[in-house]
């Protein structure tokens, strides 16, 4: 299963490693998923918003093996904070208006999360407020394999957002949602679903977001 090999990931803590893994799985189905823009870390590259105003990069923790910090740094101030920490990984979704920062935190084997950030707030990415979007998804599937992304801020400041993954019951089933969110509002717009027993969901999605990092 794909979110075996997802799992493996995590134990090598290398992501090169990772995509070679996903090659071993075969999917023919094509999908009209959204693929997500975010930029990955940790990294030895820098981000640099739209409007080049302002920078992400990442930095290591010597002391703990795998940790690491999201450092924001206004480019024409130099003045730089610390906006996020994670273990494993993460992916960084800039709006247009370089105002607003989503961050994907695939933050374990079986489960990832949205968390969002203004450069105008100094505190660090809080968590996105998501009960209107959790609303439409099963008990069994909120528990079970389940991964939040940001994929694509769109206008008005609404965030584009998926939900996937595999619920752990036996019989189970995989699932895809995807959401127009706005963060203002907390208010949840279901755009797409896909679930079922043999709707190979999770694998297209994995695939998918294979092709999409090879091309970056």
């Amino acid at each position: 299963m794909l979110y075996t090999l997802f799992g493996l990931k995590i134990l090598l803590g290398d992501m090169t490693k990772f995509w070679r893994l996903i090659l071993l799985v075969v999917c023919t189905t094509e999908t009209s998923c959204v693929f997500a823009e975010g930029v990955p870390f940790p990294s030895v590259s820098t981000n640099i918003s739209p409007n080049k105003l302002w920078e992400i990069r990442s930095e290591q923790d010597k002391k703990n093996d795998g940790a690491y910090s999201l450092i924001l740094r206004n480019r024409k101030t130099g003045v730089e904070r610390r906006i996020f920490s994670g273990d494993r990984w993460c992916e960084v979704l800039w709006a247009a208006g370089d105002d607003k920062i989503a961050i994907t935190d695939w933050l374990g084997s079986d489960s990832s999360e949205i968390l969002l950030q203004n450069t105008s707030q100094e505190e660090r990415a809080k968590p996105l407020a998501d009960a209107a979007a959790r609303a439409f998804l099963t008990k069994d599937e909120l528990v079970g394999h389940c991964y939040w992304e940001a994929l694509k801020w769109e206008s008005g400041g609404q965030l584009r957002i998926r939900v996937f993954g595999h619920t752990d019951e036996n019989p189970g089933h995989e699932f895809v949602y995807e959401f127009i969110f706005d963060p203002n509002k907390k208010s949840a717009i279901l755009v797409k679903k896909d679930g079922g027993p043999d709707s190979r969901a999770e694998q297209r999605i994995w695939a998918d977001k294979e092709k999409a990092w090879k091309k970056r």
